[in-house]
């Protein structure tokens, strides 16, 4: 009886060693495809910004660490938390519907096979007026690419649960799932990059509109820095044994990054107006001032 019971414990440890293994394993994969999301979402998000002010990344050049936290905060929770949402209804659902499915006659499973082709085939026929410009779609929304995807989903569900699409050949079933699942993560990645495109346009555009309230700075040189703009303005200050022989204002802050600093003048324009990068160095010295309060 001991041996018996002892085999028992042995076993059970067996299986709760497994399980702790398929835990953990799930949640580092889960956790390197939130990070390669973080990263790609930051880095499309900052590509849209930077573009607005006529900047590009090989210009700022940013690490991948600032990239995901600048994809950290509620632009990209959101996106995780509908994708999230959205995998737990289908696992709760998928099981109902294989059933159901299992239990149709032929003849009401093609019905439904025909049904579900035609929403996809609608879908994707509304993403080509979107992409041909021949209806126009919120800007702000990524519609295309949504559309693409669940049409692209709904196929994809429908090998799983109507083999009839295969004939009965397992290797055709196999490629059509491995293809359209690829091509489903590939609309998912579309459509996050929809997104953060939309929303570092959008950040970039509130900056523009409220460089009163952005940071103001001001800079102090040694010797003229020939900075012109609107609204910038050049004051000689101390005399010629001063180490700071010019101060200049009407500065705002965009961004800094290793001992740069990209300035906006206070009357910037898109189009109109440069942006101003500086480094701070022994003849050139830099005060920020936080801006007023709303």
């Amino acid at each position: 009886m001991s041996s018996e019971a002892g085999d028992r414990v042995e076993g059970a440890d067996k299986i709760g060693t497994r399980a702790f293994r398929q835990v953990v394993g799930l949640v580092l994969g889960q956790l390197s495809i939130l990070a390669a999301m973080a990263l790609y979402f930051g880095w499309t998000r900052t590509t849209a910004f930077l573009r607005y002010f006529g900047l590009d990344n090989t210009v700022v050049r940013m690490s991948t660490t600032d990239y995901v936290l600048r994809s950290v905060g509620a632009a990209a929770y959101w996106p995780l938390v509908w994708i999230g949402l959205l995998v737990v209804i289908i696992l709760g659902v998928h099981p109902r519907i294989s059933t159901a499915v299992a239990g149709m006659p032929e003849v009401r499973r093609r019905r439904y096979l025909g049904v579900v082709v035609l929403v996809a085939v609608a879908m994707l026929a509304i993403a080509t007026t979107g992409l041909s410009q021949a209806w126009i779609l919120p800007p702000h929304i990524p519609v295309v690419p949504l559309l693409v995807t669940s049409a692209l989903a709904l196929l994809t569900y429908s090998v799983i649960n109507f083999p009839l699409l295969c004939n009965g050949r397992r290797l055709l079933g196999k490629a059509q799932f491995v293809t359209l699942s690829g091509l489903v993560a590939g609309g998912v990645f579309w459509v996050c990059s929809s997104y953060a495109t939309a929303v570092g346009t959008t950040a970039a555009q509130h900056v523009a509109a409220d460089l009163d309230h952005q940071v103001n700075v001001s800079v102090f040189s040694s010797q003229r820095l020939e900075v012109f703009g609107p609204g910038i303005r050049e004051h000689p200050v101390g005399d010629e044994r001063s180490v700071y022989r010019f101060r200049y204002t009407g500065l705002r802050l965009l961004l800094s990054l290793d001992n740069r600093h990209f300035l906006l003048s206070k009357e910037w324009r898109q189009g109109r107006d440069p942006v101003i990068v500086l480094s701070e160095s022994r003849e050139v010295r830099f005060e920020f001032s936080a801006p007023p309060y709303p």
